[in-house]
C-alpha cells in the first residue's frame, strides 16, 4: 500500500450555491486535483439567512442549502487551484454579491498523511 509522505497535500473545501456548482466543475483543471467530492450541504453563516414575507408573517430561514466541493491537492499546486475557483466564483456572483444565495467561502487545511489504497 502506497503512502505518501513525500508529498505534501492540501484539503480545499468550497461551499457555493448549488447553481454555481456546474461552472465551478469546469473551471477546475482536473490534472490538478488527486481527489474530488461533492457534497449538498445546509450551512449558517454571519449573513443569519434570508428573510422571506409571506401572508401569515415574516419568517426567517437561518440554514441555507450549499454543495461542498471537497478538493485534494498536491501542496505545490494551491494557488494554482484557489486562482481557478476564485475566477470561476467570482465570474458567476451578481452584483449583490453579499447576498447570503450567493455568498461562497473557500477553507484550506492541511492533510497530515494520503494513503491510496486499490490503485496498481
Amino acid at each position: 500500500m502506497p503512502v505518501s509522505k513525500l508529498n505534501k497535500y492540501k484539503r480545499i473545501e468550497v461551499l457555493v450555491n448549488e447553481v454555481q456548482l456546474e461552472g465551478l466543475k469546469q473551471a477546475l483543471d482536473p490534472t490538478t486535483c488527486a481527489l474530488m467530492e461533492i457534497t449538498p450541504v445546509k450551512v449558517r453563516s454571519e449573513q443569519g439567512g434570508l428573510q422571506l414575507e409571506w401572508r401569515a408573517g415574516t419568517y426567517t430561514i437561518d440554514f441555507l442549502h450549499k454543495a461542498k466541493l471537497t478538493l485534494v491537492v498536491p501542496a505545490e499546486l494551491t494557488d494554482r487551484v484557489m486562482n481557478q475557483i476564485l475566477t470561476a466564483c467570482r465570474g458567476q456572483a451578481t452584483t449583490e454579491a453579499t447576498h447570503a444565495l450567493e455568498a461562497g467561502y473557500v477553507l484550506v487545511s492541511d492533510l497530515e498523511q494520503v494513503v491510496v489504497f486499490g490503485s496498481n
